[in-house]
């Protein structure tokens, strides 16, 4: 039984059946990561608004329909028909830059919380491990 939903400005990405939330302050390349994440095999999820819904210990990253498989690009504008991944298990939150007041994060529990700066272009080693090893 599903239980609360809650939602979080954050661009996700799926691997492998597991979920990655990007977080950060507006413009701060959440989208941007996830395209190239997307481009070496990875699933959009979300862009820039991820619901996701709790059962038992779990949250699981899903997208309203309307928007799934459409990223928008800062200087490019939206991109169309990428591959995507729904109702997939979140298993890391990575925040690019400091949190700030406007992200609300729920109790995570168990689902590791990893930090790198604004608009880096790849994955810190610990979180691709979480996704690899």
């Amino acid at each position: 039984m599903m239980n609360d939903i809650v939602y979080l400005n954050a661009t996700t990405v799926s691997y492998h059946g597991k979920a990655l939330a990007i977080m950060g302050q507006p413009a701060g390349g959440k989208s941007t990561l996830a395209l190239l994440l997307i481009q070496q095999g990875w699933k959009l999820v979300a862009d820039d608004l991820t619901y996701f819904t709790q059962k038992g210990r779990l949250l699981y990253a899903n997208v309203a329909k309307r928007y799934a498989g459409v990223l928008f690009i800062r200087g490019q504008g939206f991109i169309k028909n990428i591959p995507t991944a729904d109702k997939v298990p979140l298993v890391g939150i990575l925040y690019l830059g400091s949190p700030y007041k406007n992200n609300f994060l729920p109790d995570t529990g168990d689902i590791p919380v990893f930090f790198t700066p604004m608009h880096s272009q790849k994955l810190p080693d610990d979180v691709f491990k979480l996704f690899n090893g």
